[in-house]
């Protein structure tokens, strides 16, 4: 849970701008205490999605994949006090 609130922070702090998955990966990895993996981080990032916390955007030509928080993530963390 920790993670996912660490993910939409990050997400949060990118404003209205788009965050390519490799740079919120490293972001999160370097930030994080500890360290998650990148399979903790694929969970957290597919629960986020899932629960509408946040969007992941694909480049049809590229494959490239961005990530936002959602409205609904900004409340989350709002309700949380952060």
């Amino acid at each position: 849970m920790k993670l996912r609130l660490h993910i939409l922070q990050a997400l949060r702090s990118m404003g209205e701008h788009l965050c390519p998955e490799p740079t919120l990966r490293v972001q999160i990895q370097v930030t994080a205490s500890p360290t998650p993996t990148t399979v903790e981080i694929t969970e957290a990032l597919v629960a986020l999605r899932d629960a509408d916390l946040a969007i992941d955007i694909r480049d049809e030509l590229t494959g490239d994949v961005k990530w936002a928080i959602t409205d609904k993530g900004r409340l989350k963390l709002s309700e949380r006090r952060m």
